[in-house]
């Protein structure tokens, strides 16, 4: 990852924060997607092995951090503050958002 510049370094490293993929997984998904956060989470999405799942324990606690206090679900305002902490503009995020919280679901029932 040192070879990278510094976008592409944060954005592995924001793909690795949410995810809990592997660094190389990130590298390639976001590669194979021209550096584009949404279209990673949408390859993450299609493998048939999801390598965040490895880390069930870092996707709960990614669930437990945004999701609504008073309801088992992340409600408009956790999105807000996830996209605030990676950095992501809230307006072009909607492809984002469904690959996201679609992936916090599935942890959560594991």
């Amino acid at each position: 990852m040192n070879n990278l510049g510094r976008g592409r370094r944060d954005k592995v490293q924001q793909f690795m924060t949410v995810t809990g993929a592997g660094e190389k997984f990130a590298i390639q998904a976001l590669k194979a997607t021209d550096w584009h956060l949404e279209g990673a989470f949408n390859v993450l999405h299609r493998q048939p092995r999801i390598e965040a799942l490895a880390n069930i324990k870092r996707l709960d606690e990614l669930y437990h951090q945004y999701k609504d206090s008073h309801i088992d679900m992340i409600l408009a305002d956790g999105i807000s503050y996830l996209c605030n902490d990676l950095r992501v503009d809230l307006i072009n995020t909607l492809s984002f958002i469904v690959s996201l919280i679609h992936i916090l679901r599935i942890s959560h029932k594991h």
